[in-house]
C-alpha cells in the first residue's frame, strides 16, 4: 500500500472512530466514547500529516501532532486553533491515557466535550490539507 492509500485509510479510520464516539455517547458508554474521540483526532491528523509532510511521529500526544507537526505544514491556522483549543487538546490526550491504561470513569459531559475537540481537530486538519492542495 502506498503512502496515499495509507493516508486515506488513516483519515477514514479517524472518521469511523468519530462515528463510534458519537454512538458510544448515545448508549452511555462514555469511557469508550472518550477513547474513540482521541483515536478519531489522532488518526485523522496522522493521515493528513502523511499527505502534507510525508510522515508522522509515533506518538499519541495530540498537542505534539498539532503544535509541532501541523504548525510546520499549516502555520497560522494552527496558532489560532491552539489559542482556542490547546488546553482541551491536552485534556483529551490525558483522558485517552486514563481511559486506556487506568481505571477512570467519564461522564456524559466529558464525552460530549471531547467529541467536540476531536471534531475541531479534524476540521483543522481538513482546512490545512485543502490550503496545501490549493497552494
Amino acid at each position: 500500500m502506498g503512502s496515499r492509500e495509507v493516508s486515506e485509510a488513516l483519515k477514514r479510520r479517524g472518521e469511523d472512530f468519530l462515528r463510534s464516539a458519537k454512538y458510544n455517547l448515545s448508549v452511555g458508554a462514555y469511557d469508550l466514547s472518550v477513547f474513540d474521540a482521541h483515536q478519531a483526532a489522532e488518526l485523522y491528523l496522522k493521515g493528513v500529516l502523511l499527505t502534507l509532510v510525508g510522515t508522522y511521529p509515533r506518538t499519541h500526544d495530540l498537542m505534539e501532532l498539532v503544535e509541532d507537526w501541523m504548525a510546520e505544514a499549516c502555520g497560522g491556522a494552527v496558532e489560532e486553533f491552539l489559542s482556542a483549543w490547546g488546553d482541551r487538546l491536552d485534556h483529551l490526550t490525558d483522558a485517552y491515557f486514563s481511559s486506556r491504561y487506568a481505571v477512570r470513569s467519564f461522564k456524559r459531559g466529558h464525552a460530549e466535550a471531547f467529541i467536540r475537540v476531536a471534531q475541531e481537530v479534524i476540521e483543522l486538519a481538513k482546512r490545512c490539507e485543502e490550503e496545501a492542495s490549493e497552494g
